[in-house]
């Protein structure tokens, strides 16, 4: 039953096996292989956070953790614009049930979600190039290979989580013709019990759903999709309803929600090309190069409009979802006044929606017609450079960072110390990551020499006191203030 399951993904059930049928689990394989050979064992400063939170849940108190001073900080009552799900608490909760470092075990998980994901959103797009394995496979490993997706995927993030089951959603939503829009339900439950960011994909999808109805009754139909759609946000409503709502005075400032759009907009030249700093810094042109893109998307399908097959395609889908996706994240931004345009890991799930579509519509026109050999090589050249420049930029002399060697760093420096308190101080957001990966550390599996005082959640101690690591040299030292 399990083999026919992976069959049916890979759309092998009751064919001749084809030399292109490989080609998606070779890709798949490739990208498992570049993550694992950059993967970091540790965490960003959010995830550390909710890692920390598996001491409230373990002890049954809440979701959060108790401080050095005895005190109970809670994730829930912090702002909704950084209250996340607990989804990454609860995974972690679970896995420390069997294993002592939770960090450790979901750290490699990662290459096996960056694979999964690309199967199966190969498999839901296939359809849109006429079971083409070559073309399909390509157009999602041209998306894939965006900078940001291994980003994702280096470190230990809810984002390839929230990924993986927006990619379910996606070959769900491919594959449910004659079947009911409900059983969409679970795998956006389990979008949004990982990132808020999941309510964007609820009313993408529900769009989708809007104009997928045919000809059925107009007020039939918004009165099904409005329904649907609160019953899809109803557990993310509730967590926050559970919590609390703050009271938004100011409004939205209408400004700042068309600066975030343009930020949006700028990040999708990484359609094409990767990550660079001298991108970044030049703004104005990223912003030029992907109204260039979004240009030849445009004419092509001016173009070849008639081209394109009757039935219901995924690559529209895509496209709504990622720009409902990057219009909420704008609105949240101007309604709490918090620039999600600057945060590249955020940002990039609205980069990869729209890229996913570009690809799939650029693919489908020129990859199947008299252009096709030129567009397999064009395509195959883009997939190398961005790949290849991602692992040229991320190549480092002293190898991949693993957070314990700061845990060990701390142990030797804290016994060479004459104090019998260390307060983890930050002065960047670099520091952040080190002192919670102290913290988290001596929330599992570590046993610390000194009694741990953290600046962020502790009071009561004097800034002679204060450390903080030092990653060129891999060492602690005293801050002098």
């Amino acid at each position: 039953m399990g083999m026919q399951w992976v069959r049916g993904l890979l759309h092998m059930e009751g064919q001749e096996r084809r030399p292109n049928q490989v080609l998606p689990i070779i890709l798949a394989v490739l990208i498992v292989l570049i993550v694992s050979l950059r993967l970091n064992i540790s965490a960003n400063n959010d995830v550390f956070l909710q890692l920390l939170a598996t001491d409230g849940v373990l002890k049954k108190y809440g979701y959060g953790f108790f401080t050095e001073d005895g005190s109970f900080y809670s994730i829930g009552s912090r702002a909704e614009i950084t209250r996340w799900p607990p989804g990454m608490t609860v995974l972690a909760s679970a896995i420390q049930l069997v294993a002592k470092d939770p960090l450790v075990v979901l750290a490699y998980l990662q290459p096996l979600l960056a694979g999964t994901s690309f199967l199966f959103l190969w498999s839901a797009l296939l359809n849109d190039f006429g079971s083409d394995y070559l073309s399909s496979s390509l157009a999602v490993a041209a998306s894939l290979t965006t900078t940001v997706y291994f980003y994702w995927h280096t470190e230990v993030a809810s984002e390839p989580w929230f990924f993986l089951a927006l990619s379910v959603i996606l070959w769900q939503l491919a594959n449910m013709e004659g079947q009911s829009a409900w059983r969409l339900i679970p795998a956006v439950w389990v979008a949004e019990i990982f990132r808020t960011a999941g309510a964007y994909i609820a009313g993408g999808l529900a769009v989708v759903l809007f104009l997928r109805s045919g000809k059925n009754s107009m007020l039939r139909t918004i009165v099904k999709v409005t329904v649907w759609f609160f019953a899809s946000i109803a557990p993310l409503a509730l967590f926050h309803a559970y919590y609390g709502f703050r009271e938004n005075t100011a409004g939205i400032d209408w400004g700042f929600f068309w600066r975030q759009i343009l930020k949006q907009f700028y990040w999708q030249h990484e359609i094409l090309l990767p990550y660079t700093e001298w991108m970044r810094k030049r703004e104005l042109l990223g912003i030029v190069f992907s109204g260039v893109i979004a240009a030849l998307a445009f004419g092509a399908l001016m173009r070849k409009r008639s081209a394109w097959p009757r039935s219901a395609l995924l690559w529209p889908a895509c496209a709504i979802l990622g720009i409902c996706y990057c219009l909420g994240l704008s609105l949240t931004a101007a309604l709490a006044g918090y620039d999600w345009g600057n945060v590249y890991r955020v940002c990039g799930v609205g980069v990869i929606l729209l890229s996913v579509a570009w690809w799939s519509v650029m693919s489908a026109i020129f990859g199947l017609g008299r252009l096709r050999r030129a567009w397999i090589l064009a395509s195959v050249v883009i997939i190398v450079a961005k790949s290849g420049w991602y692992f040229s930029r991320t190549s480092s002399s002293r190898g991949n960072f693993d957070y314990r060697s700061a845990v060990v760093a701390f142990e030797r420096f804290a016994e060479e110390s004459d104090r019998d308190v260390v307060v983890l101080c930050a002065e960047t957001g670099t520091d952040v990551k080190f002192s919670r990966a102290i913290l988290y550390a001596a929330k599992t599996w570590w046993s610390s020499p000194v009694r741990l005082r953290s600046e962020r959640f502790s009071g009561g101690f004097t800034y002679s006191d204060c450390a903080r690591y030092e990653s060129g040299n891999g060492k602690w030292k005293w801050i002098e203030r």
